[in-house]
């Protein structure tokens, strides 16, 4: 199942054309631009943590302050996320409207309010990754975490989290690591937490004195998952189907499980457990569920398929039927007890997206398991294109909407004249790994991959001539601003460059040895390279020199893009950078995405796309439902009319059914509606050239052709 979340605009016809003949759309008004998801619907983060709040209600969080609400057990959301770019680990809810959430970024908020809005109570200074967090009452609270498993922390509020002060808690000296992952507020003296130091803590005066207890060594070192029943009766989780149990607060535990196969992660690492009452509970590996139904001394398990793979983070049950299990970006629930479930979230694709290419206003996204996603409306909808492989698609470059060009890993190499409805295998006697391609036509292409590989074609892909070159270095990424002039980058700093069209191949000194992924050249002499370690190199003379220009990143930069020798974006991971004054400044932009953003490209300043993991593609441009509105009162008429380049640079020809012969008139309209340019064309069988006015910069825009006493319309996009 896909979303879908085109909205079209009804407005009767006449009204239409009267309302466009004017400078203005009724309603048009300037909106922020920001970047907003795509794919999938309602996020491609991972979640963490879920807070029931009845048997419909439930709320989840996750990375980048992501804060769901489900009223319906699930079947819809509604996104209110927390104001931070930290991970939201855990949150934890009083009552339906006050809650509190705590962030890797040693952050602690609250709500009054379901989490519609959000007020920050308190920063750690040192960061600290705070991974739980829990409330008596409305006054009395404690949060734990970790500094850089270095360190454990409990910070503890009796004032509702107004204040919040650490406390100073007993050091087991020579663990392999620390940070504490659980708490409990038992009653308003004592409570009760959990590290991964094999240290059970308690306290029974408000948390200001400690005693601890040394856990039982697991086969697995350490555990990670916790829960008490009540005051008194507590289990702990942990890998290698550790499993002990409390009756006396932690003074002593019981080991029920724990000397199970270590590597079997899917059905032996236990990372959470609940319990509903002291005999009905449940503990989850990464793939199998686990049932008792007499406080822990039998276990009936359950690797149902639907269950997934992924480590879970939150298991829990509102009754002995209705339950909810959470594994990154995964929700599942059961209705049965934990027999069956139903994965709620993702509903829609979430391949790995490495590139994107866009054709005539087409969209085409390359991913994981052989996929192609394609979007003829900028996005709003997307479908899947299947090619004859299931291996992962590295790269593609698409002619018009018909003709494109694939390549991915396991030497796949594929063409298609139909708009994937087909695809032709195509044969480079190579066999390794397709990394990236350029072609300029349905004959002409370069194709690049692992161990210094260069491939050129001028026939289709019916031969393949290997280039030469002399690096075995993998090689990441291609670029030809030229029928002639090319260039390449890769592992440990490669840069190449071609003069002949990608025969030869002459090594160029990057002045880096940290590995390049991407690059791309305004023309022959202005090109930017970015990599690892946060490089964008920059060069005005064909890579003779390239300079490093100032990101203020330390992360590794997987991909650059360029509108013009100003406008350029390159991405990282949630993250994109902005420049337009050609790179001697760029400016972070955050997105709503925590993970790997692949690709970038952007058909103006202002209306671009990124493309990562986990499914993630991002629209970065005007609200695309006001736009599809505005849009649709053009494309009435639009099949009677071509345009063609459509996107046009400098020069269109404007197309009609009928052989007419005569002069007309061309209004072109922003989106918003307002008139943006009004001319005369003269037709000559049918057609006319249009010289694109310098006034119109790169975007959409819909238009109204007036002849013959009759009015179409259509849209077109200008890139120059």
């Amino acid at each position: 199942m896909m979303k879908s979340i085109l909205f079209h605009l009804i407005i009767k016809k006449e009204f239409a054309i009267a309302m466009f003949l004017g400078l203005s759309l009724v309603g048009a008004k300037a909106q922020d631009i920001t970047w907003t998801w795509q794919n999938p619907f309602p996020s491609g983060n991972s979640h963490f943590d879920v807070a029931w709040i009845n048997d419909q209600t439930v709320y989840v969080s996750g990375i980048k302050g992501q804060f769901f609400r489900s009223t319906d057990f699930g079947a819809t959301w509604e996104i209110s996320d927390v104001p931070t770019n930290a991970g939201v680990r855990e949150i934890h809810f009083l009552s339906e409207t006050e809650g509190w959430a705590a962030t890797d970024n040693g952050e602690i908020w609250n709500t009054t309010n379901s989490g519609t809005t959000w007020t920050l109570q308190f920063e750690d200074p040192s960061g600290s990754t705070l991974r739980d967090i829990h409330f008596y009452d409305e006054s009395i609270g404690y949060a734990v975490g970790d500094a850089g498993f270095a360190e454990n922390i409990l910070f503890r509020t009796a004032d509702g989290g107004e204040n919040w002060e650490q406390a100073d808690l007993p050091i087991r000296a020579g663990a392999a690591f620390y940070g504490m992952f659980f708490v409990r507020a038992i009653n308003a003296d004592t409570v009760l937490s959990v590290g991964w130091d094999n240290t059970f803590f308690s306290s029974y005066d408000g948390g200001v004195s400690w005693d601890t207890t040394h856990l039982p060594l697991s086969a697995g070192g350490f555990y990670e998952g916790g829960h008490f029943v009540n005051d008194s009766t507590g289990f702990l989780v942990g890998p290698n189907a550790a499993i002990l149990k409390t009756l006396n607060y932690g003074d002593s535990w019981e080991v029920m499980a724990g000397s199970a196969d270590s590597t079997d992660q899917n059905t032996h690492y236990f990372s959470e457990v609940f319990f509903l009452n002291q005999n009905v509970g449940w503990v989850s590996s990464f793939g199998c569920l686990y049932n008792t139904t007499d406080g822990g001394d039998t276990w009936a398990r359950t690797c149902e398929g639907t269950y997934g793979t992924n480590r879970k983070s939150y298991i829990g049950f509102n009754d002995q039927n209705q339950g909810i299990a959470v594994a990154n970006l995964e929700i599942y629930t059961t209705t049965d007890g934990g027999s069956n479930f139903n994965l709620v979230l993702p509903v829609d694709p979430v391949n790995t997206w490495s590139a994107i290419s866009e054709a005539e206003g087409e969209l085409f996204v390359t991913g994981s398991e052989g996929e192609i996603f394609h979007s003829s409306n900028d996005g709003l909808e997307w479908s899947i294109i299947s090619t004859p492989t299931d291996a992962r698609l590295t790269d593609l470059s698409f002619i018009d909407p018909s003709n494109g060009w694939v390549v991915g890993r396991d030497s796949t190499l594929l063409r298609t004249s139909d708009g994937g409805a087909t695809w032709q295998a195509l044969d480079a006697d190579y066999n390794s790994n397709f990394n990236g391609i350029y072609a300029w036509n349905n004959t002409d292409a370069v194709v690049v991959g692992n161990a210094g590989a260069i491939f050129k074609t001028t026939d289709g892909g019916e031969d393949w001539t290997q280039a030469n070159i002399e690096t075995d270095n993998n090689i990441n990424a291609v670029h030809f601003p030229s029928a002639n002039t090319g260039y390449v980058v890769g592992r440990s700093g490669l840069m190449a460059a071609t003069t002949d069209g990608g025969v030869n191949w002459t090594i160029q000194d990057a002045g880096v040895l940290s590995h390049l992924n991407d690059v791309f050249f305004v023309d022959e002499m202005i090109g930017y390279a970015v990599g690892n370690s946060g490089q964008i190199l920059f060069t005005d003379d064909g890579g003779a020199i390239w300079t490093p220009q100032v990101s203020r990143q330390s992360s590794t930069l997987y991909s650059v893009f360029f509108l013009d020798a100003d406008n350029g974006f390159v991405t990282g991971r949630g993250f994109v950078l902005v420049t337009k004054d050609g790179g001697q400044t760029w400016e972070e932009q955050n997105t709503p995405s925590g993970n790997l953003l692949n690709d970038v490209l952007f058909t103006a300043p202002d209306k671009g796309w990124v493309v990562g993991s986990n499914g993630n593609i991002l629209y970065f441009g005007e609200d695309l439902d006001t736009v599809t509105g505005v849009l649709s009162l053009f494309e009435e008429e639009s099949t009677a009319i071509k345009v063609f380049p459509n996107p046009s640079a400098y020069q269109t020809t404007i197309a009609l059914p009928t052989s007419f012969n005569g002069r007309g008139t061309l209004r072109v309209f922003q989106i918003s509606g307002q008139l943006a340019y009004s001319g005369e064309l003269s037709f000559v069988e049918g057609q006319s050239q249009w010289i694109v006015s310098p006034s119109l910069k790169n975007g959409v825009y819909g238009f109204q052709l007036i002849v013959d006493n009759q009015i179409r319309g259509g849209k077109m996009l200008i890139r120059r």
